[in-house]
C-alpha cells in the first residue's frame, strides 16, 4: 500500500504535536499507560488551536500513530502487526496497513469497524472495501460500510469537514448498493441524499451515472431528469442545458 495521508489534521499542525508530544521520549511508548492503554498528553502546544476536551483526541491519535511507525522501523512489520492489528483503536490498525503491503478485506474491515476516529481519513479504506469486496462477498461488504455509515452518522463532530465527508460515505453506500445489485435501496437513498442537498446537483449526476454503469438506463434517465429539474431550479442554465 503506498503511503497513505492517514489524518484529515494539516500536516504542520500534525507537526506540531508530534513535537510537543516526543520532546524528552525515548519512545512513543512512554506516553502511554501499560495498565489501561491511555495516553499521557498535556496540555496543547502553542500554534494548535483546539479545545480542551479536543486535545486528548487529537494528541492520542497522533501519538498512536507514531507508536505503531516506531515499532515497525525498530522490530519490523512481523512485531508490529503481532501487537497491533487486533488493536481496538482504527488509527493504530490504519497506521499498520499504511506501513505494510497491501490489506486484505478482512484488515480493512477491521479499520471500518472500530470506534469512529473523526481525525482518520477512512476514504481510502472504504473505497478499498469495495474493491476487494464487492465482487467476492457483496452481502459481507455492503454490511461492513453499512456498519460503519450508521456508526458515523451518530458522531458529535468537533471537526467542520465531518458532515461533508459523511455525505461522500453515504453517497459511496448507494454507489454500492447499485454495484450488488439492490438498486431500490440505492434509489431511496440517493433520495434522502438528493433532498438533503436543495442547492446542489451532485448526488443526482452521480446516482444517473452509477446507474447507467450498471446498465439500469431507466433509472439513470430518471436522474439525469432530477438533475436537469435542479439545474434549472437554482439557475445554472448552461448545466440544465447540458442535461436536457
Amino acid at each position: 500500500m503506498e503511503r497513505l495521508r492517514l489524518s484529515w489534521i494539516h500536516p504542520d499542525v500534525v507537526g506540531k504535536v508530534r513535537a510537543a508530544l516526543s520532546r524528552g521520549l525515548a519512545s512513543w511508548d512512554d506516553l502511554f499507560d501499560d495498565r489501561g492503554g491511555g495516553v499521557h498528553v498535556g496540555s496543547p502546544p502553542a500554534g494548535v488551536d483546539v479545545s480542551g476536551e479536543v486535545w486528548p483526541r487529537l494528541a492520542a491519535h497522533v501519538a498512536r500513530a507514531e507508536r505503531v511507525r516506531e515499532v515497525v522501523a525498530r522490530s519490523g512489520l512481523e512485531a508490529a502487526t503481532r501487537r497491533f492489528a487486533g488493536s481496538p483503536h482504527a488509527i493504530e490498525r490504519a497506521a499498520l496497513l499504511a506501513e505494510g503491503p497491501d490489506g486484505d478485506v478482512v484488515a480493512i474491515t477491521g479499520v471500518l469497524a472500530c470506534a469512529i476516529d473523526e481525525f482518520l481519513a477512512y476514504g481510502h479504506f472504504l473505497s478499498r472495501l469495495v474493491e476487494l469486496g464487492a465482487g467476492v462477498d457483496p452481502a459481507g461488504t455492503v454490511a461492513a460500510f453499512e456498519r460503519f455509515v450508521a456508526a458515523a452518522s451518530q458522531v458529535v463532530p468537533s471537526q467542520p469537514s465531518w458532515t461533508e465527508r459523511l455525505r461522500f460515505a453515504r453517497d459511496g453506500l448507494a454507489a454500492l448498493y447499485v454495484r450488488v445489485g439492490r438498486a431500490e435501496d440505492a434509489d431511496a437513498l440517493y433520495r434522502e441524499r438528493f433532498h438533503e442537498e436543495p442547492g446542489d446537483t451532485t448526488v443526482a449526476i452521480g446516482a444517473a451515472r452509477a446507474f447507467l454503469e450498471a446498465g439500469d438506463v431507466a433509472r439513470a434517465l430518471d436522474w439525469l431528469e432530477r438533475a436537469h429539474g435542479r439545474a434549472e431550479a437554482i439557475g445554472r442554465e448552461a448545466l440544465a442545458a447540458r442535461l436536457n
